[in-house]
């Protein structure tokens, strides 16, 4: 990457700096327009010490988009650019998920409480799923479980069983999917959601052997 100008390395930095900040990554067309709208915000800036950048094209664009991923694959970087769609996106590397899934397990594990995960992991292997076969499936209660997640955006309604009540039925979100590092529901790691389902199921069991039945009460 040498032969790059400074030019030509500004953009890189700014272009992986608008990737890395974007959860959804961006089109060609919305970097384009970014990088140009901000090289005409400033034009006329005297400041030497702020970031410069020139208007570019969208080949100019494609071939920085092309360099940075060299760039990122000579220095080793942990991530790596993804395509999909029409949307470029910064990505961690398949060789880095299993310590990323480790590490976000654990601390999912102690933002939320074994009740909240046992439901979470009830619904990404039954999705699209009710609340009444949640507390089928668990044996309690499950209204404070399924309100948690749903302030947490890992679980949305995608509408209503077409039975008694049309109650809602839930999905696991992106965001679950994303806090996991599980790419779809088809690579769903058994494993590690299992071993949360079952140390859930545990304590259910030493709550009710203790007489603890009913309603959950917030964590």
């Amino acid at each position: 990457m040498d032969h790059l100008r400074e030019q030509d390395q500004s953009l890189l930095s700014a272009l992986e700096a608008l990737l890395f900040a974007s959860d959804k990554g961006h089109t060609l067309e919305e970097l384009v327009d970014m990088v140009n709208s901000y090289a005409e915000s400033t034009a006329n800036n005297t400041n030497t010490e702020s970031l410069q950048l020139n208007e570019v094209t969208h080949s100019d664009m494609k071939q920085a988009l092309d360099d940075l991923g060299q760039r990122l694959q000579e220095r080793q970087a942990s991530i790596e650019i993804h395509c999909y769609g029409n949307r470029y996106q910064l990505l961690t590397k398949k060789d880095f998920h299993p310590i990323l899934l480790h590490g976000l397990k654990q601390l999912a594990q102690k933002k939320l409480s074994l009740s909240a995960l046992e439901t979470l992991a009830i619904v990404a292997y039954n999705e699209p799923t009710t609340k009444r076969t949640i507390e089928s499936i668990r044996g309690v209660q499950s209204d404070y479980a399924v309100h948690k997640l749903l302030e947490l955006e890992l679980l949305k309604v995608i509408g209503q069983a077409e039975e008694l009540g049309r109650p809602n039925l839930y999905a696991v979100t992106q965001r679950f999917l994303d806090q996991f590092g599980i790419e779809s529901l088809d690579k769903l790691p058994k494993l590690e959601l299992e071993d949360a389902l079952s140390a859930a199921n545990t304590a259910t069991d030493t709550q009710e052997s203790e007489g603890v039945e009913g309603a959950e009460q917030p964590q």
